[in-house]
């Protein structure tokens, strides 16, 4: 089990909740890569600097504090420019991993298929290639992490060249990726000749979306209390009232989500735009529900789904009390309470589907 220090910060204007949040997220990401958090530390700072984030005398002080522990790796609620994490790796005398590289190395663990394997890979090279330096090259040669193989020599010849071999893998790897998107664009066309219509289940990551996808059609996928659980693209059907219905699973949303990664990921998450109705799925009991339907739905405008029908399903509200229920019925117009670990709410749910889709009563 790797052993980390995990920092978390917040600029004097931003919102203390948010970031707490936010770096209580970073110790769940660590958490499911099974790295034991030795220490932590939590900056208050009025604006990043451009050499190391934070002031020197913070960095002094997290470096001592560092060094007591020994952690194999310092983790940082933040991205990090190259110049940023060069200078805290130096000054603290082990690797740095921003908040968009903990999230890549979540995926990079979660990918099961090809596609999900090459699109980690290239998220994950892209995010790497400015960041090169002496001890990450030899950490991941060390631990046989993404990279590792990218490593021939010593010093300054030996990032050269590995910069060199990056690129030319990220070139393959874009042109596999393309060529898949193609093949499931012919898929997709032919899924809409049918007349069949697809449901696509979306929202921030752990809100159930793998249950309730298996609730409604007695799938099998696998579910975890884990962040980023499911990274590919299941699609299973079940008939209702006749008639047959495809759902399909999707990636959970994160705020703070690495551009590379969107973009790796794209071809998978634009699936969503052949959708004929949108399941925005989030969790009930969770004190931050309404941003996490914020962050989900700002990348679902940004992929170009704005204009597919979403049926808001607030799920595990066997946990929730009425109270909050009633919070959220005030705040999301015709919201579906469901728990699809019991089972409760799904005939509700399969029914204003089934109203929404076929425009009928049933």
């Amino acid at each position: 089990m790797s052993k980390v220090f995990v920092v978390g910060l917040r600029m004097k204007e931003d919102d203390q909740h948010e970031a707490l949040e936010s770096f209580s997220e970073l110790m769940q990401l660590a958490r499911t890569l099974d790295m034991e958090i030795v220490g932590k530390g939590f900056q208050v700072i009025r604006e990043p600097t451009h050499s190391h984030l934070l002031g020197k005398g913070k960095v002094e002080e997290l470096a001592q504090e560092i060094a007591s522990l020994n952690p194999e790796r310092v983790l940082v609620d933040f991205e990090l420019s190259p110049l940023q994490c060069r200078n805290l790796e130096e000054s603290w005398g082990r690797p740095v991993l921003d908040r968009p590289g903990l999230i890549i190395e979540v995926f990079s663990k979660h990918a099961t298929t090809s596609e999900g394997k090459l699109q980690v890979e290239l998220a994950l090279l892209k995010y790497k290639l400015p960041r090169l330096s002496g001890r990450n090259l030899a950490y991941d040669q060390q631990t046989g992490g993404g990279g590792s193989a990218y490593l021939r020599g010593a010093g300054e010849r030996a990032i050269d060249l590995a910069r060199r071999q990056i690129r030319s893998r990220i070139r393959v790897l874009e042109k596999k990726i393309e060529l898949i998107a193609r093949h499931r664009e012919v898929k997709s066309r032919r899924r809409e000749k049918s007349d069949i219509p697809l449901v696509s289940l979306v929202g921030y990551t752990n809100a159930g979306k793998s249950t309730l996808l298996n609730s409604l059609t007695g799938a099998n996928v696998l579910t975890q209390n884990k962040l980023f659980s499911t990274l590919d693209t299941t699609v299973r059907s079940r008939m209702y009232a006749g008639k047959k219905i495809l759902f399909a699973d999707t990636v959970g949303f994160i705020r703070n989500l690495p551009v590379d990664l969107v973009a790796a990921f794209r071809s998978t998450l634009e699936e969503v735009l052949s959708s004929d109705m949108i399941l925005h799925v989030f969790d009930a009991t969770n004190l931050d529900w309404e941003s996490h339907i914020e962050v989900a739905q700002g990348i679902l405008d940004d992929l170009g789904a704005g204009h597919i029908p979403v049926l808001y399903v607030a799920n595990k509200c066997d946990l929730a009390p009425e109270e909050k229920q009633k919070e959220i019925s005030d705040h999301l117009d015709g919201v579906v309470f469901v728990s699809a670990l019991e089972r409760k709410g799904l005939e509700e749910l399969l029914e204003r589907l089934s109203q929404n889709l076929f425009a009928l009563k049933v």
